[in-house]
């Protein structure tokens, strides 16, 4: 409680940050150019006097976490980050917060406004040499504006490199820009595949309860029957059957779904995908289960196993048995690498049975 708290007053201050800006930006990206030609640092003395100098950065720590809390590790470390990057006008280009997005008019329904998962690494584009200074002075738990000259930001022509799956951002190139980004550590993890497991684990045993669950030999998917039907046919290895699904993340947001009434309910109904004749039952052979073939979502070969032709069960399941490790980014909304999903499957008892929102 006390962290939402906490971050609720470094949201107001960072809004209020922006207001102040943004009554100075009648020009938005042309008013940043010219503010490229001044002196980076004659400009933070006069607009965040507070800032400490680390490097070629400036930082303002909004709050900071336990003095022993985890440090990320360059090139090791895979770091949940909430953040905004804006140009010194005031002017957003990306964000992960759905408030600030509505507030400067890039909000989107399909995107999924939560904190980004990336590779701590000077490999990828997400951290310019900038975020990666910056980095190298925090640890879980900090909130914190850091001030970014242009020779520290990403490079002209190239920029962050954000997903065109996510919407989050107003479309303004922040490439060969001096920036301030504006951003929360959550977490370090150098183990990500086990971080997911024990995420899937903990959420079986806290809303289903321990035991109340199939468990697969790998700890990678976890289910339980929903909505049973006893005289439905038994599925099994030489089973095909047809099935309707639903992908949350595990928030409760929508990832994914072959049902168009689901996508409406949620407002992910997408058209193109109408037209291609994706909102209707998928058909599989549970013959294939493991052989890459035919469907590349193996939650949906797995589960059925644990049921008969007519029921629904929820599952909580790891990337690997989903759309993979490495994420998404094709996908609206976008799905970050190893990112564990809760499913509602639901597998037909002919290809007739007619299906309802409960």
């Amino acid at each position: 409680m006390r962290i939402k708290r906490l971050f609720s007053a470094a949201f107001v201050a960072a809004m209020a940050f922006t207001a102040t800006f943004w009554s100075c930006a009648e020009d938005g990206p042309s008013n940043t150019k010219q503010l490229t030609g001044q002196s980076f640092e004659a400009w933070v003395a006069k607009n965040a006097p507070g800032a400490v100098k680390y490097g070629d950065v400036y930082i303002e720590f909004i709050e900071r976490g336990a003095v022993d809390a985890v440090r990320p590790v360059i090139e090791m470390s895979w770091v949940s980050i909430d953040y905004t990057g804006r140009l010194l006008d005031g002017t957003v280009f990306t964000t992960r917060n759905e408030a600030i997005s509505k507030f400067v008019g890039s909000y989107a329904l399909t995107t999924h406004y939560a904190p980004d998962f990336v590779h701590y690494s000077r490999r990828g584009n997400k951290f310019c040499p900038g975020l990666i200074e910056a980095f190298h002075q925090m640890r879980v738990g900090d909130s914190a504006r850091v001030y970014i000259p242009s020779s520290g930001g990403f490079p002209g022509g190239v920029g962050m490199g954000i997903n065109a799956a996510y919407q989050g951002e107003q479309g303004v190139s922040e490439a060969g820009f001096p920036m301030i980004f504006e951003m929360r550590l959550r977490e370090s993890i150098l183990d990500p595949e086990t971080a997911e497991k024990q995420q899937i684990l903990q959420y079986a045993n806290d809303t289903w309860g321990r035991g109340n669950y199939f468990p697969d030999s790998l700890d990678m998917v976890l289910s339980r029957i929903i909505k049973s039907n006893p005289m439905g046919d038994t599925i099994t290895r030489d089973s095909g059957i047809q099935v309707y699904y639903e992908a949350y993340f595990m928030d409760g947001f929508l990832a994914r779904t072959n049902w168009d009434s689901v996508a409406l309910a949620h407002n992910q109904y997408d058209a193109e995908l109408a037209t291609q004749g994706y909102y209707q039952p998928v058909g599989l052979s549970l013959s294939l289960l493991g052989t890459g073939g035919q469907f590349d979502n193996e939650v949906l070969y797995i589960v059925p196993l644990h049921m008969r032709k007519g029921e629904t069960a929820e599952a909580v399941v790891t990337s690997f048995l989903h759309f993979g490790q490495e994420g998404r980014s094709d996908y609206k909304p976008e799905l970050l690498p190893y990112q564990p999903l809760r499913y509602v499957i639901h597998t037909l008892d002919s290809i007739s049975d007619g299906l309802s929102i409960e």
